[in-house]
């Protein structure tokens, strides 16, 4: 009750926490549409706050959120798959907050010309970003694509260093999610 209070007086971490929550039914039953209504109000409530606010990783998670739920749609509900506001939620978490989930995203929007022309230099170009903040699923995926010169050209020490980095990152997830700490 108490996240539930802090939710509603607009706190974003509390409406984040919620979001979260109702996402993958955490406590609650899963409910889409009602994580998706507390991720829009942090979007709505906060998308001009400052990248480097306290609160910023949590507002550019939302965006991130939404774009997901607009690029697969909410089924039984009014929010139907939007590629297109799917890349806008993207976009703006990749350029405004620097968010690398949301660089990843976006880079496969483009890969896939999924709402967008497909443009795989743009895309590599995105996954270069998120890659070097450490986005494990970008530094495989932007390795695979140089070490073979899939879409780019081929650069295949630069590939094998995103690839083992993708690789080692991949390893310490595992760990971590054992209870192992290194």
């Amino acid at each position: 009750t108490s996240l539930q209070y802090a939710a509603d007086g607009g706190h974003p971490v509390a409406q984040w926490k919620l979001g979260k929550m109702y996402a993958v039914g955490e406590g609650v039953a899963k409910d889409n549409l009602r994580a998706f209504e507390y991720f829009s109000k942090i979007a709505n409530s906060h998308a001009e706050d400052s990248p480097s606010a306290p609160q910023a990783p949590i507002v550019a998670n939302a965006f991130v959120s939404l774009g997901q739920y607009y690029l697969e749609g909410i089924p039984n509900s009014g929010v139907k798959a939007d590629p297109e506001r799917a890349r806008q939620m993207f976009a703006y978490a990749a350029s405004y907050f620097g968010d690398p989930t949301a660089q990843y995203n976006l880079a496969r929007l483009y890969l896939n010309g999924t709402g967008v022309a497909r443009d795989p230099k743009y895309a590599a170009r995105w996954l270069a970003l998120a890659a070097a903040k450490g986005q494990h699923q970008a530094q495989a995926l932007l390795g695979r694509m140089l070490f073979n010169g899939d879409q780019v050209p081929k650069q295949a020490a630069r590939g094998l260093m995103w690839l083992t980095l993708a690789r080692d990152a991949a390893v310490l997830t595992l760990l971590w999610g054992c209870g192992l700490r290194i």
